[in-house]
């Protein structure tokens, strides 16, 4: 048995006038005007039978032109009911730059507690006599090591008696 009256071929068909109009309608809320589409043939009662619903290029034109005048719509109805702005005021005086205060501090605490002791013991283990040759040969590996602010203080571990940075927060 052949389960459809075209002999087994697909019609292509296009959406009736009231497939469309409803179609449009929920997709976009605005009721469009079908007249301008091309009548519904079918047999009968029946406004869906495929045969008769084939479309040219003519009218795929007019549903094209249809569907752009209801998202045109759709869009203008969408700006008029835009909420006003709203304004939010942020005073960085009172949140951001009481954080970034916060954060200084903390660093200056840091800077003053751990990392000056630190460097005071450092360059009291460059100055003393028992490392003389160590530095001279961290010189001599690295040609900056006296221009260089923390080349010093990354190579201390190669110092005698040179703190252990752990102790310092390193």
């Amino acid at each position: 048995q052949t389960l459809s009256d075209s002999g087994g071929r697909i019609t292509m068909r296009r959406l009736n006038r009231r497939e469309y109009r409803n179609t449009i309608e929920q997709l976009t809320g605005v009721k469009v005007d079908v007249g301008s589409l091309p009548a519904d043939g079918g047999s009968g009662t029946f406004d869906t039978v495929g045969a008769s619903q084939f479309i040219s290029s003519d009218q795929f034109e007019q549903y094209l032109k249809l569907g752009r005048q209801a998202i045109d719509e759709a869009f203008e109805r969408q700006a008029a009911q835009k909420q006003p702005s709203r304004v939010f005021r942020v005073e960085p005086e009172n949140t951001v730059n009481v954080k970034n205060l916060e954060i200084l501090r903390n660093l200056e605490d840091a800077y003053k507690k751990k990392w000056l002791p630190y460097k005071k013991e450092v360059d009291r283990a460059i100055a003393a006599a028992e490392n003389k040759e160590t530095v001279a040969a961290l010189r001599k590996e690295h040609p900056d090591y006296d221009s260089d602010s923390l080349l010093k203080y990354r190579k201390a571990g190669r110092l005698k008696g040179a703190p252990d940075p752990r102790d310092y927060g390193g």
